[in-house]
């Protein structure tokens, strides 16, 4: 793992001279003009918008040349033109993190860890030119690069020690830095490795270094992307505008080949049957079909995604997962060293976890909370036909160990999901359904359900009688029915996230009888879907049933998911005429919230995300909400 680490620095070498670095020579130290580039104020409006995401050229031409990004260490952006960033708004709360954080925790560092190819390289070219911009002295450090090791940004120069014999900063001219006799400018020292990096000569004052022990650094993260991001990102890629040009020259040429490599397996993509019904008159139609393919096969990681759209290969198969896959997830979920250097001797990870980071940790200054979770719906298939395989009890354990821990919640909600699933399709004998009802006590904007039913109709009653003698407890009998969920024999297949917008309407009830099972690391507010008939003699009557398997007290979600609901009743058919007689199709929500039984009342409630009450005048995605809890059996 690619770990990117800051660190407040003096410019102090091994052997000072009293005003910052000793000279011993000058003539080692190549001068480019990035820093005076970047300095410039008339780059302000550049580097301080507030539109996210939106792009940034660290690189441009003029003044610079492709070459340069290369002089100054900056490989990371050599795929893209002109060294062109998606700035994303963690960078931006990141870089103004670091003011509060040199302020209150200047006697340590800070660690941005990540997934591998998540940006973190891309970042620190973002963090670098915005603290030139504000005159910091910016060292960055690559440890790993034998033919530049380490760059100072200071002054509006790049300051770059060329002779390899050299003691580094040692030959830098003290004046360079020293801003007076008393006085010496700090440095943020940022340092690119995926390893705990040395300082590097001439920098090595024990009072600042190392910074991932004994400093005792704060974390920071940076988050899987979204597919919309990622669409995005690949526009920037320096082989973007190739792609697009060979995509409609193959669409305009009556499918005629272009001699580009690898261009067979991309067409071998779209014309695959996963994608048969997804549309294919343009090249951005084709794109959106192998962003599809790349996501499902690597997960939301941006480096390995554009690595397949743009060098595509045939798909590999997957080596063999471990016996005792489930132990070893549960181990890497407690290895807090992972998270923080990815440094761990299990063969998975981390190709079968990836690191997503918890949404409120983005305003965190301290540590970030990370969470692990199944890096691609690929390696998830992979994993279920492990699980399928694996003892009910090692799952039982594996899952409640990972509940206690907090790093492993999500790995568990994985677990407890592919459990869940299997046990529905079955359906025997079935599971019944517990009503939940809305607290008229709850948000309005984000109402909260509830299935403790003993308790709404004791408050029921007592809210209705006079007094504790003047009526007698409701029977039973008129309490609400139980339903159950119509699952048994029912297939699992994977929805793609694109298919929301794409699918037509009263389309959903020609695919049979299928679970759908959205493919993204962490939908928003739900997890599986299905459409169901109760009576085959009225087809115009139907139920969209939403199922959302959790193992967490917090069953919030986005509000994301209303408007997906809402294309999928329309995809349902909802209030269309069936045969133009007139009658219209009615389609029914009906909520699951699927939870291992608890006797914990916190974990028996849902809390809708804002938007419950809204945008519901043509399609109204509310509907009913019910409880199914599961035992492990």
């Amino acid at each position: 793992m690619n770990n990117s680490s800051t660190c407040r620095q003096e410019p102090h070498g091994a052997t000072p001279s009293g005003n910052g670095f000793k000279v011993t020579r000058t003539n080692g130290v190549r001068r480019l003009h990035f820093g005076k580039y970047w300095q410039d104020s008339n780059r302000a409006a550049e580097l301080t918008r507030n539109d996210f995401p939106h792009t940034l050229t660290i690189f441009p031409s003029p003044p610079f040349d492709p070459e340069d990004m290369s002089r100054l260490g900056a490989t990371s952006l050599r795929h893209l033109l002109e060294g062109t960033i998606l700035v994303l708004e963690r960078y931006a709360y990141l870089y103004h993190s670091m003011d509060q954080w040199q302020q209150y925790y200047s006697d340590g560092g800070v660690i941005v860890a990540g997934q591998p190819g998540i940006g973190k390289s891309v970042f620190l070219w973002y963090l670098i030119v915005r603290l030139i911009l504000d005159k910091q002295p910016v060292l960055l450090h690559l440890p790993q690069s034998k033919s530049m090791p380490s760059i100072l940004f200071y002054q509006g120069l790049a300051w770059c020690p060329t002779d390899k014999d050299s003691d580094e900063f040692q030959s830098l001219p003290c004046e360079l830095v020293a801003t007076n006799p008393v006085r010496v400018k700090r440095i943020i020292m940022l340092v690119d490795s995926p390893i705990e990096a040395k300082a590097p000569v001439g920098l090595n004052d024990a009072s600042a270094w190392p910074i991932y022990a004994d400093r005792h650094p704060t974390l920071w993260g940076l988050d899987l992307w979204s597919p919309a991001l990622l669409r995005k990102g690949l526009e920037l890629q320096a082989k973007w505008s190739s792609l697009l040009d060979a995509l409609t020259m193959y669409l305009a040429s009556s499918k005629s080949m272009p001699s580009i490599p690898g261009f067979a397996e991309t067409i071998r993509v779209i014309q695959g049957a996963k994608y048969a019904r997804w549309p294919k008159e343009t090249a951005s139609d084709c794109v959106d079909i192998l962003l599809d393919d790349a996501v499902y096969r690597h997960g939301l990681i941006p480096k390995a995604v554009f690595e397949q759209v743009l060098y595509p290969v045939p798909p590999q198969p997957n080596p063999p997962l471990p016996s005792d896959i489930l132990r070893r997830i549960g181990n890497l979920s407690t290895e807090w060293n992972f998270a923080v250097y990815g440094l761990s001797t299990s063969n998975v990870a981390p190709e079968v976890i990836a690191i997503r980071t918890q949404p409120n940790s983005l305003t965190r200054l301290q540590h970030t909370d990370f969470f692990f979770v199944i890096r691609s719906a690929a390696v998830w298939e992979q994993l279920q036909q492990c699980l399928s395989k694996t003892a009910i009890t090692q799952i039982e354990e594996t899952f409640r160990s990972l509940r206690t821990v907090a790093s492993g919640a999500v790995l568990a909600g994985h677990i407890f999901a592919e459990y869940a699933l299997s046990r529905i399709k079955q359906d025997n004998p079935p599971l019944s359904l517990k009503p939940m009802a809305r607290q008229p006590s709850s948000n309005s904007v984000s109402p909260l359900f509830t299935s403790d039913l003993e308790e709404m109709w004791d408050e029921a009653m007592d809210a209705e009688m006079k007094d504790d003698e003047a009526k007698a407890p409701v029977p039973h009998s008129v309490r609400p029915a139980v339903h159950f969920m119509p699952t048994r024999g029912r297939t699992v297949q994977a929805w793609s996230e694109q298919t929301y917008t794409r699918g037509e309407p009263n389309s959903l009830m020609a695919l049979g009888r299928v679970i759908f099972v959205p493919v993204t690391t962490n939908h928003p507010l739900f997890d599986a879907f299905f459409l169901d008939v109760p009576d085959e003699a009225n087809p115009l009557i139907r139920v969209l049933w939403v199922i959302q398997f959790t193992t967490r007290q917090n069953h919030k979600g986005s509000s994301e998911g209303f408007y997906n609901v809402r294309q999928l009743l329309k995809q349902a058919g909802h209030k269309q005429d069936i045969d133009g007689f007139g009658l219209n199709i009615d389609v029914e929500v009906r909520w699951v919230l699927m939870t291992p039984t608890t006797t914990d009342k916190s974990e028996r409630e849902w809390q809708m995300p804002a938007g419950w009450d809204r945008n519901t005048f043509c399609e109204d995605h509310r509907g009913s909400v019910w409880l199914q809890e599961l035992d492990f059996k």
